[in-house]
């Protein structure tokens, strides 16, 4: 059977979301660099595609297009093959992966791949990887064994991982290098976050100051469309403390104006610290939207279950939350 090679932009190529291999930040520079180098090697092995879903997903090639994309290629080399099943489409995808440029996402094979002959096709399998593991329902962190479970998976600042379409730094969203970093040539249509509140819980982490945490605004502001920042209540010496004008004025000095100020009902869903010994207790925080236009949003269905809640919980300075009686919430306040 004869292929032809075609050369396609790479907005008609869609990378596979089921590729289970992995690549990190030093392999995945290496592969650019060797495109760089000698990028007739692409023409050599192209990316090979399926249209059997109706979109043209690479199955093999992934990382390929993702060093392409990162040298900025106009056109990328493709053969697209017609009539593929689902079941061949995951052989030549494995097959395909016995490289030494990325590494197994064992999870990904356990999941989707578990029914099919891994070892034959050339997978190097641990022997346990399919035995079951004791499950540990709603396990807590495990903060002060951190340097310990280190030792084993070796991460450290500006590891950067490729998981599907999705991009995931260790680094710090206040510098704009690494923001820029996991952006990876990408804008963000949008960023929603709630941010740690003032000092109202304990945190750990270095400078965790109001100034330092809402530096993320203008250190990713070239990459966002626009934002919305949820906020809590802070109460210092019995008077609310207004720490978001640090957010406004960090926005504004972005050139991000603030386009709304949005409340969020939290009737009925526990209260925080603020509010414990509060003479007027609220059950509401806010949602700051800076940059953006009307036009940008598109308005969904209202959620009938929203600001409904089974228990009613207070949290804790520790950021937990802690069940109480329904009548001593009511005392308290919220």
């Amino acid at each position: 059977m004869n292929f032809k090679i075609e050369y396609l932009t790479p907005d008609k190529l869609k990378v596979n979301p089921s590729n289970p291999r992995l690549i990190k930040d030093t392999a995945f520079k290496s592969l650019v660099k060797s495109l760089e180098e000698c990028p007739t090697l692409f023409d050599a092995r192209p990316c090979i595609c399926s249209n059997r879903t109706g979109e043209l997903v690479i199955l093999a090639g992934n990382m390929r297009f993702l060093a392409a994309k990162e040298l900025k290629y106009k056109k990328i080399p493709v053969i697209v093959m017609h009539g593929l099943t689902e079941a061949q489409e995951k052989e030549i995808l494995i097959k395909d992966n016995g490289t030494t440029w990325g590494e197994w996402n064992f999870d990904l094979l356990a999941n989707e791949f578990c029914d099919f002959p891994l070892k034959d096709w050339g997978v190097d399998l641990p022997e346990d990887w399919l035995k079951g593991e004791e499950t540990v329902a709603d396990a807590e962190p495990q903060i002060d064994r951190a340097a310990e479970i280190n030792k084993v998976w070796r991460v450290k600042t500006g590891d950067l991982w490729q998981i599907g379409e999705h991009r995931l730094l260790c680094g710090d969203s206040t510098k704009a290098e690494d923001v820029a970093r996991v952006m990876g040539g990408e804008k963000a249509d949008f960023c929603f976050t709630s941010p740690p509140y003032a000092d109202m819980r304990d945190y750990s982490g270095g400078d965790m100051s109001v100034e330092k945490i809402s530096s993320f605004i203008p250190a990713s502001a070239e990459l966002c469309s626009f934002y919305a920042v949820n906020l809590g209540l802070k109460r210092q010496d019995g008077e609310i403390q207004p720490y978001w004008n640090q957010y406004i004025s960090a926005a504004k000095g972005a050139g991000l104006k603030l386009t709304a100020w949005n409340i969020w009902s939290r009737a009925g869903m526990g209260g925080s610290i603020a509010n414990m010994t509060a003479m007027f207790p609220i059950e509401h925080e806010w949602v700051f939207v800076f940059g953006g236009t009307r036009d940008d949003v598109r308005r969904t269905k209202i959620n009938k279950s929203a600001g409904t809640h089974g228990t009613s919980t207070i949290r804790q300075r520790d950021g937990s939350t802690k069940k109480h009686d329904p009548g001593e919430v009511a005392l308290k306040g919220r």
